[in-house]
């Protein structure tokens, strides 16, 4: 697969709302393959400074590969998780950003290449890590499917995929495992699969592969220690721009911007989320969940 295959989500609109001028700091909190910088350097003809921030540093280097050549100011690429941001940014002497993206999820990238089995259609390694050298054994969807309770696998299904299944597929998996351990994302999507009784109009594994990644990565936990991180280095007027893809994440972005904007602190620059338009959705099916919050930090 080509490393062109990930489209960045609501492109336009983000540029729209960055508040692009000369000589700005723009930090990327989940930089991946770099388009919304990339993007960003380009129209202000490299007179933009770039932090960007990824676990994953096969796309750090992608990231890199794409902005170079609009040739921005300065440009900092650091592997680090973006609940780590204020000690990144001490560490960087980065005292203020005039404007911060997080584009949540999983890119297209990872869930073709990353070979950490983010695909059910792939034998590959239960990781689903977003590091690409993961240190903590215990935090992988491997650890999850073979050593949790089915009344954790249950509340795991629940909270970060929705699944109306999920009791079903649980058990599915303590008997599955309980013959033999579960070690690639092939085997985990064929044990749904038959507990499902065949496909639909979209693979039944689909809600547990994403509730497995977002337990894996603790995405909610960071998200919620990362946007406060976040507010406090953005400089006077700046803007906080985040583009979720699930209802817990976007749940937490909005009570955290409102309570911003309630505190006087703050002002929502779009009261309801902008989602991709028609075009879109039908060029790039998986930008149909996406929101993108806008917060303008006050003067």
């Amino acid at each position: 697969m080509s490393s062109s295959i990930h489209k960045t989500v609501l492109l336009e609109e983000t540029m729209q709302n960055l508040n692009l001028r000369p000589n700005m700091t723009l930090l990327d909190a989940t930089i991946n393959g770099g388009g919304h910088s990339a993007e960003a350097v380009e129209r202000l003809s490299g007179k933009i400074s770039v932090v960007g921030l990824d676990q994953d540093s096969l796309a750090l280097e992608r990231a890199k590969n794409r902005i170079n050549p609009f040739q921005p100011q300065k440009l900092n690429l650091i592997e680090a998780n973006f609940r780590n941001m204020g000690k990144v940014a001490g560490e960087l002497s980065l005292k203020t950003a005039d404007a911060i993206i997080f584009d949540l999820g999983l890119s297209s990238d990872q869930l073709e290449q990353s070979g950490r089995g983010f695909s059910f259609e792939r034998e590959e390694p239960l990781l689903m890590t977003f590091s690409d050298h993961p240190t903590d054994p215990a935090k992988t969807a491997d650890a999850i499917v073979n050593r949790a309770s089915e009344e954790e696998l249950v509340g795991i299904f629940k909270e970060y995929g929705e699944e109306p299944r999920a009791r079903r597929y649980a058990s599915a998996i303590v008997v599955a495992r309980a013959r033999k351990r579960i070690e690639t994302a092939k085997e985990l999507a064929e044990i749904i699969l038959n507990a499902a009784g065949g496909k639909g109009r979209r693979h039944p594994a689909t809600k547990v592969f994403q509730a497995l990644r977002m337990a894996a990565n603790q995405e909610l936990e960071s998200l919620e220690e990362a946007l406060p991180q976040a507010f406090s280095l953005l400089s006077p007027n700046g803007r906080l721009l985040v583009i979720s893809f699930h209802s817990g994440e976007d749940r937490i972005v909005k009570n955290f911007m409102r309570g911003k904007a309630a505190g006087g602190e703050a002002l929502l620059i779009n009261k309801k989320p902008i989602t991709p338009g028609r075009e879109e959705v039908l060029a790039n099916p998986r930008s149909r969940s996406a929101k993108l919050r806008v917060l303008q930090k006050a003067n």
